[in-house]
């Protein structure tokens, strides 16, 4: 009677743990199980809320006024629901200090806007950081950087969950 319940709510977990917010495993009990079952559903609905407010661009290729221009542009199209714009530099092969530049001031813009921006695949010592670090300033670098998109769409969640009180 009660293993069933305990394996839907664990192929619950374990498909949100690998990513699957729309997993809502049903249990209408009025029990201790019942109540465990409406609050993952309730903390899976708040993650899946969430998540809507968080934007990834991938960024590809060389990274200088013309294509940072670009994607500043895009940042600029952003609704208000956004909450944090990450940036995937995974692909980017090289910045340059017009390109470091427009990154610097986009960074401020969203901030005046309310939006966090987050440089996924950026770090103090890898090369991406090392160069901002030196042709901006490396307080941006500390603000906004993150080791992967992973981190930066999981570190903007729980800020969001922070901000809403979960």
């Amino acid at each position: 009677q009660i293993a069933r319940p305990l394996l839907l709510l664990a192929e619950g977990v374990r498909q949100v743990a690998d990513g699957d917010l729309t997993a809502k495993p049903v249990f209408a009990s009025r029990d201790e199980l019942g109540g465990l079952t409406r609050d993952f559903a309730q903390m899976t609905e708040q993650l899946a809320a969430a998540r809507a407010q968080v934007q990834v661009l991938e960024l590809e290729g060389a990274l200088f006024f013309g294509s940072a221009d670009r994607v500043a542009e895009g940042a600029e199209q952003l609704d208000s629901s956004c909450h944090t714009l990450v940036l995937d530099f995974r692909r980017v092969s090289h910045i340059d200090a017009s390109g470091a530049v427009v990154l610097s001031q986009l960074g401020r813009r969203l901030q005046d806007r309310g939006i966090t921006l987050r440089l996924a695949g950026v770090g103090p010592h890898n090369r991406h950081g090392r160069l901002l670090r030196a042709l901006v300033d490396p307080r941006f670098v500390a603000e906004h950087a993150a080791a992967d998109t992973d981190q930066a769409v999981e570190a903007s969640e729980l800020q969001l969950l922070a901000l809403s009180g979960v």
